[in-house]
């Protein structure tokens, strides 16, 4: 199955595999000096950080919300685990959508640039 650009593919799977070059992730492999967020105070930047927490991408987060809002067609509460792994309780398309929208967020953000 063909989702999308490759580069977003892999920053993804970097992402749930703590593999990524997230702060925390960086200095648990002793690549960096720090965990910490350099936009957030006392936050370690890691995938719940980049995703849910950090005022940097506020924007960009009310948009992944919304369209995981729209996906599910209601408020349905989401957590780390069902943006970096999907739905087990839904089928491919639903959650080939739901990787989209984060994929989508982590272009836009332009964090892994």
């Amino acid at each position: 199955m063909n989702s999308g650009k490759r580069k977003y593919n892999i920053i993804h799977c970097q992402s749930r595999n703590s593999a990524s070059n997230l702060m925390v992730n960086l200095y648990n492999q002793c690549l960096s000096n720090t965990p910490m967020c350099e936009h957030c105070i006392d936050s370690v930047a890691d995938a719940h950080n980049y995703f849910f927490t950090c005022p940097k991408y506020t924007n960009f987060k009310d948009v992944l919300c919304q369209t995981i809002h729209n996906i599910f067609d209601c408020d349905h509460i989401f957590d780390l685990d069902l943006l970096l792994y999907g739905s087990p309780d839904h089928g491919l398309n639903l959650n080939t959508q739901i990787i989209e929208a984060v994929k989508t967020y982590i272009e836009a953000t332009k964090r892994f640039i």
